[in-house]
């Protein structure tokens, strides 16, 4: 069968109640003319039109026909896709040719609603608010799920809903109650009417929803005739019983802490009515006959024990009904002494301003700590703070002084020496050699920070030298003490002193008259004896230089 199906289009939407064409061409491609049928499989049937539903078809020509699609605005036709095929079939040989598409339906929301009763009174039911029942049809063709709200023009009732939101299929139809209540009641008055309006929204779509009327009919619990009557009654009775006389009476009574240990402090108050005085008796002890009606006394034990506490109110020779009430005394907890376990302060020795670490552990019984002379509360949990290295140069004494509950007090002290620091710093000063033969230079090398001015002393005399680093080589005729000192901006100054030590060659040495050295004969060269493991013999006054020699050799590596 060479025959050629073509839609117009592919894909139609469309609005339930309204109605869309679609172009079909039918073209045949070779052989005799024929008769076809045009029909359209998938939908249901109600919804499409073909005006004609058969047409003849000649070779090479393309044949045009229209369908109509009409869904009806109903609750059945669902929002959604729905595919189709167009199919063409020849009346003569049966043969048939189709063409798919897909008819979209958009979404339209319908809702009506309605109420039963339409009015009902507050109060009908055991808990005082009437029930509304109201019904929700979903006429649209999509899922709805609603929420239901109650308003009125006064603001003046309540409502809670059985449930919160509700669920309706399309041409489905829900019933809710909806129990209604005035938000104030009404002890007297005549009727008021209350105007509902009742609305089940969209909670997707706020623009669809559905309302109703109703009423709600309030009244008075007491009608007017009936209060005058029984406030008649009731100053009938209030005269009659002010007129009777009354026994005294303790309206009210309270012993705070009805548990306490010796020494502390309990608080008995009271509230006679109808009576003149009160009387109070603490175990067999008469406190007092002629308290006040009101009153508050206070009491402290020196005993523990169980104390019976009696109220009493009086007025003339009239006792009224006695409050007795039990109060325990116990035992007072013995608080331990109060201990430092430890306590240190460093540095020991500080700069005016440095930071001082101090640590400390104290027993559970400390519920008080500060350190003087600063005055600074501790914290008797924790275990040390750092406090600033504060006050003049000198031995400054830090005492830790505890508390413990009762007050007893410990306290341990911990000295500190301060001084004023300097900026200046002398990092590095040494000398090539502590220790040197007579004629022999010396070179001394040094680093400062921090300093404006850099002095360097050689005995008794003083000289200016590079600030930053520096080095200098000096030959000193005897042992010689050599200071530099480093000065800051401020006139602080810091110090260092080396001490080197010079060797006359020609010195005897001390003779140890214990262990005097060997003679055999003479010394050549000079008449000096020689001493152990020096140069003897010829060696005229070179042994002597030859020891000199070893003994500034040994000592050099402890510079």
């Amino acid at each position: 069968m060479s025959v050629s199906v073509r839609l117009g289009a592919d894909q139609l939407t469309i609005d339930p109640g309204s109605t869309v064409t679609l172009g079909v061409e039918v073209r045949l491609l070779e052989g005799d003319s024929d008769r076809y049928e045009l029909s359209v499989e998938g939908l249901d049937p109600g919804w499409v039109a073909i005006p004609a539903p058969t047409f003849d078809a000649v070779p090479g020509e393309v044949t045009e026909q229209k369908v109509f699609f009409k869904p009806a605005r109903e609750s059945d036709s669902l929002a959604g896709s729905y595919p189709f095929v167009v199919k063409v079939r020849s009346l003569t040989t049966g043969e048939s040719r189709t063409a798919p598409g897909v008819l979209t339906l958009r979404t339209f929301h319908h809702l009506t609603a309605d109420i039963n009763p339409r009015r009902a009174l507050a109060g009908s039911n055991e808990e005082g608010d009437a029930t509304f029942r109201l019904s929700v049809t979903n006429m649209g063709n999509s899922e709805e799920t609603l929420q239901v709200s109650v308003t009125d023009p006064d603001n003046a009732v309540a409502y809670e809903p059985e449930r919160e939101s509700v669920t309706v299929a399309p041409g489905q139809t829900v019933s809710i109650g909806i129990p209604v209540m005035p938000k104030r009641r009404k002890l007297i008055g005549s009727v008021q009417l209350h105007s509902l309006t009742i609305t089940a929204r969209s909670t997707t779509q706020p623009a669809v929803g559905a309302n109703t009327q109703a009423t709600l009919e309030q009244r008075g619990v007491i009608s007017p005739s009936w209060l005058v009557g029984m406030i008649a009654l009731l100053l009938l009775v209030v005269g009659w019983v002010a007129m009777m006389p009354k026994a005294p009476r303790l309206i009210s009574s309270k012993i705070a802490p009805e548990s306490l240990k010796v020494g502390e402090v309990v608080n008995m108050e009271w509230t006679a009515r109808d009576a003149e005085s009160v009387r109070l008796q603490i175990g067999n002890q008469n406190v007092d006959e002629k308290l006040a009606a009101r009153d508050v006394y206070t009491w402290t034990p020196t005993e523990p024990g169980q104390y019976v506490v009696t109220i009493t109110p009086v007025r003339n020779n009239w006792n009224g009904t006695p409050v007795v009430k039990t109060l325990t005394v116990l035992e007072p907890e013995r608080v331990p002494e109060p201990e430092i376990l430890a306590f240190d302060i460093e540095p020991k020795r500080a700069r005016i301003g440095e930071t001082l670490q101090v640590r400390y552990r104290l027993s559970d019984s400390v519920v008080k700590a500060s350190l003087s002379p600063i005055g600074r509360e501790l914290n008797p949990r924790l275990d040390g703070v750092q406090i600033p290295a504060d006050g003049s140069p000198g031995r400054v004494t830090y005492r830790l002084v505890v508390e413990n509950a009762e007050g007893k007090m410990a306290s341990q002290s911990v000295d500190v020496e301060l001084y004023e620091g300097t900026d200046a710093t002398i990092v590095a000063f040494q000398a090539s050699a502590t220790e040197v033969d007579l004629g022999l230079p010396v070179k001394l090398e040094w680093t400062v920070t921090g300093a404006v001015r850099v002095e360097l002393a050689i005995g008794t005399e003083k000289q200016a030298v590079d600030t930053n680093n520096g080095t200098l080589e000096i030959n000193l005729p005897a042992t010689t003490k050599v200071t530099l000192t480093a000065i800051d901006a401020n006139g602080r100054s810091a110090t260092k002193t080396l001490t080197i030590t010079v060797k006359d060659p020609n010195e005897v040495p001390p003779v140890d008259e214990d262990n005097p050295p060997a003679t055999t004969g003479t010394t050549a060269g000079g008449g000096r004896p020689p001493t152990t493991g020096g140069a003897t013999g010829g060696n005229s006054g070179g042994g002597t230089a030859g020891n000199a020699g070893e003994r500034t050799r040994t000592d050099a590596p402890n510079r």
